[in-house]
C-alpha cells in the first residue's frame, strides 16, 4: 500500500468518525446542502454544455504562417453589393477582395492600437494640424467668445483688411519714440549691433 492510498485512507476514517460524531438533524442539514450543491454543479454543466453546443461547428483549428484558409461569411446585400463592385473594378475575385479587405483592416486597427489613438484623438489632432498648417501659410486666427462660453474661430486669409497678426516686427519710422518718449537714437540696440 503507497503512502497516498493510506492518506486516503486516513483521511476517509476521520471523515466518518466526524460523521458519526454528528447528530441525525446535524446530518439532514448537511445531507441538504450536499444536494443543493449538487444539484447546482449539474445546472452550471448542463448551461455550460449547451452553450458550447449553440457555438456548433467543426473546432477551431490553428492557423498555420504562410498558408491560406477558406472561411465562410454572412454579410448582408449592401455590404454584397460593395464587395462586387470592388472586386470587379480591380479585376479581382470575390474572395481575394474580401481578403484585401480584411487584411487593410487588421493592419488599420494595429496602427490605431500601436499609436493608441481612436477616431477622436484623430479629430483632436486633426484641428491642430490644420491650425498648424493654416499659420504657416499665413493665415490669422479670429477668435470670438459668445457670452454662454462658446469659442468661436474663424482664419482670416494673408493680406485680410482690418486683420493683422500679432507677433513682433521692425519698428517703423517715430514708432519707438512714440511708445517710449525717452529713447534716443545713441542708445545701444541689437538690431544695430547685429548689422
Amino acid at each position: 500500500m503507497s503512502s497516498k492510498q493510506s492518506l486516503d485512507f486516513t483521511e476517509q476514517a476521520r471523515l466518518e468518525v466526524a460523521v458519526a460524531k454528528l447528530d441525525a438533524a446535524d446530518r439532514a442539514l448537511l445531507e441538504a446542502k450536499m444536494t443543493k450543491l449538487e444539484t447546482e454543479l449539474a445546472r452550471i454543466e448542463k448551461r455550460e454544455a449547451e452553450i458550447a453546443k449553440r457555438l456548433g461547428g467543426r473546432p477551431i483549428k490553428e492557423a498555420k504562417k504562410g498558408r491560406r484558409y477558406q472561411i465562410g461569411v454572412i454579410v448582408t446585400g449592401e455590404i454584397k453589393t460593395l464587395i462586387t463592385k470592388r472586386a470587379k473594378d480591380s479585376g479581382r475575385t470575390i474572395s481575394r477582395e474580401v481578403e484585401i479587405m480584411i487584411e487593410h483592416l487588421v493592419r488599420q486597427e494595429r496602427a490605431m492600437g500601436d499609436l493608441r489613438i481612436d477616431l477622436e484623438d484623430i479629430e483632436r489632432g486633426a484641428n491642430a494640424v490644420v491650425d498648424a498648417a493654416l499659420w504657416r501659410r499665413g493665415y490669422t486666427p479670429q477668435r470670438h467668445i459668445f457670452k454662454d462660453g462658446r469659442v468661436f474661430k474663424v482664419w482670416a486669409e494673408p493680406g485680410f483688411p482690418g486683420v493683422q497678426r500679432s507677433g513682433f516686427g521692425r519698428w517703423k519710422e517715430g514708432e519707438r519714440k512714440l511708445w517710449f518718449p525717452d529713447w534716443t537714437e545713441d542708445a545701444p540696440s541689437a538690431e544695430r549691433e547685429t548689422k
